[in-house]
């Protein structure tokens, strides 16, 4: 990388002509911009980097026809990505991800064109969008913006003239590729591109995956770890006897403590017999984690009949009904800002002593409350 430096280190520009993919870290200050050689995404291709960053709103890339009728935008809005295009000049398809990204910790970002869809996949949230075109096929004519757009662009030749006004990208982005290809950085301006610090300050390896940087792309060895993917995030499965679909996983849980974690994809259940230690007791806990995007669905149920205890999810709120034979005891626990189904780890505990019942999410939101008799 030393042979591309300036005198102003903060300056990536034109002597670094043949430099590929980067890591590259983004000031946001004016002036800033990089690009890339063209994405052939007229039909069908995938590009996919990882970013960082705490801003609510900014561009991240943009491409199009020269001023024409096409474009792909993919901007931070409200700190959640959002992606726009259009074909032939047909009404532009906009979708909105759930995901926030500005909480500085690093997301995998995919962007996958199929003649009029383009998908974008963000971590584990994937979304479709569909142009209601006549012509199925994309023009592509720039080359590929990304963190702003250089100065001398002018309007007439951007086909979303507003792209220009946006606030820039702050922040890191790295490992940017076209498919399997690292695309050819062209040029650009204001941003950091000697990042050998980024492993030990900022490593986007999960799970005590080891950092390094070859030739400009950040790569986690996952080795003595217990997770796999290209940066450690998927955890190795094993599948549990008698579920076909059902994973269930051994996974380092916060403070290092190993947890079994289950994947579900919407059609599976897992269940403990426990009719040959039947629980009579005053005093009862249960304690799990979850993590979903989905508003609605059940989390936890045992008992029957009128004994039983039900943990649900609700439009994003937690819903607990205990009912120990005259009647229920029912709470409603909302977050104080946003839902339970924002893709994060929750941690929920739910205390019964006596008749009292306690339901404690993240160590903060509480609920209490008692029961008509108590269990024994």
């Amino acid at each position: 990388m030393g042979s591309c430096k300036g005198e102003l280190s903060w300056f990536l520009f034109f002597a670094c002509l043949l430099l590929t993919g980067l890591a590259l870290e983004y000031e946001g200050v004016p002036g800033q911009w990089t690009r890339y050689g063209q994405w052939d995404a007229k039909t069908t291709g995938e590009l996919s980097f990882i970013l960082r960053t705490n801003i609510s709103r900014a561009l991240v890339l943009y491409l199009d026809d020269g001023g024409n009728c096409d474009f792909l935008e993919l901007l931070i809005t409200n700190g959640r990505l959002q992606m726009r295009f259009t074909i032939h000049c047909a009404e532009p398809a906009t979708l909105h991800t759930e995901t926030p990204i500005n909480d500085l910790r690093w997301h995998r970002v995919l962007l996958a064109r199929n003649f009029r869809e383009t998908k974008l996949v963000v971590d584990n949230e994937e979304k479709v969008a569909e142009v209601k075109s006549k012509r199925k096929e994309m023009a592509v004519a720039s080359d590929l913006y990304v963190g702003g757009i250089s100065p001398d662009v002018r309007l007439s030749a951007l086909t979303s003239s507003t792209v220009k006004y946006e606030p820039l990208f702050q922040g890191f982005i790295t490992n940017l590729k076209l498919g399997e290809a690292l695309p050819m950085l062209l040029d650009g301006q204001a941003v950091h591109n000697d990042l050998e610090y980024i492993c030990d300050i900022h490593s986007p390896c999960s799970n005590k995956g080891l950092c390094s940087i070859s030739q400009g792309e950040v790569l986690c060895d996952c080795i003595n770890t217990s997770f796999r993917g290209k940066y450690c995030q998927e955890a190795v499965q094993r599948e549990v006897e008698g579920l076909a679909h059902l994973m269930v996983n051994r996974q380092v849980i916060r403070q290092g403590q190993e947890e079994s974690v289950a994947t579900f994809k919407g059609n599976e259940f897992f269940s403990y017999n426990l009719s040959q230690t039947p629980i009579q007791s005053s005093l009862d806990e249960i304690t799990l984690s979850f993590q979903t995007l989905q508003r609605n669905g059940l989390l936890l149920h045992t008992g029957k009949s009128a004994d039983y205890v039900n943990l649900s999810l609700r439009n994003g709120a937690l819903w607990l009904v205990i009912n120990l034979g005259s009647g229920a005891f029912e709470a409603l626990v909302e977050p104080t800002s946003g839902k339970f189904n924002d893709n994060v780890w929750h941690d929920v505990r739910v205390t019964r002593n006596l008749r009292q019942v306690t339901i404690l999410v993240d160590g903060i939101l509480t609920t209490t409350g008692y029961t008509q008799e108590d269990y024994t």
